[in-house]
């Protein structure tokens, strides 16, 4: 168990706080990723165990069905830690759609899609994710990206967006166009509905 010393005081801003609630949470999942393999690993014994006294009839059925119980509620009940793995996304080719030119039609749709963050958006600590679910980028009540400058109607970290929002292409996605070429948007979905 780690114990962490938590001192506020008034020179503290949120950004630090929100930078220091993320370091943790990745040396967390650095600590789950290193425990995992050997998890499976005693879990697999325990099975093959288990099946070596149901074959010697040493466990009946109904001390078979009390195990799976016994291990369904040992697994821990949190949010699952969600990291895309990127080398490096500035390299990235980005679509070439001409996202400017169009967002008066599509009311940027894509930038309410979930997009998890990979370890080097972490690392730069400039994109928001949520805190509920470690590391989407995060959404406000709207369900769009907290970093879509709503006055501009541009991407607000465009420089430093994620490899995800760089690499993708909504030419032939039906939930933002009927049709790219003529301009014409698909219905809008009623959780994004002004």
């Amino acid at each position: 168990m780690i114990r962490v010393k938590w001192c506020y005081d008034r020179r503290t801003d949120a950004d630090d706080v929100y930078r220091s609630i993320a370091i943790m949470l990745q040396r967390m999942k650095d600590a789950e990723d290193r425990s995992a393999a050997e998890m499976a690993g005693l879990l697999e014994m325990i099975e093959v165990l288990v099946q070596i006294l149901a074959g010697k009839g040493l466990l009946t059925e109904g001390h078979q069905r009390l195990l799976a119980k016994v291990r369904e509620k040992a697994r821990p009940d949190r949010p699952k830690v969600r990291l895309r793995l990127y080398v490096d996304k500035y390299p990235l080719p980005n679509s070439g759609v001409d996202c400017d030119q169009r967002m008066h039609l599509c009311h940027a749709r894509c930038c309410a899609f979930t997009v998890e963050l990979s370890r080097q958006d972490l690392d730069e600590g400039l994109l928001l994710w949520q805190v509920e679910e470690p590391y989407l980028l995060r959404r406000e009540a709207d369900g769009l990206c907290s970093h879509l400058d709503r006055s501009k109607g541009s991407c607000g970290i465009y420089q430093n967006r994620p490899a995800a929002c760089r690499s993708y292409d909504c030419r032939n996605d039906t939930r933002i166009w009927e049709d790219f070429e003529k301009r014409i948007p698909a219905p809008m979905p009623e959780r994004l509905s002004p």
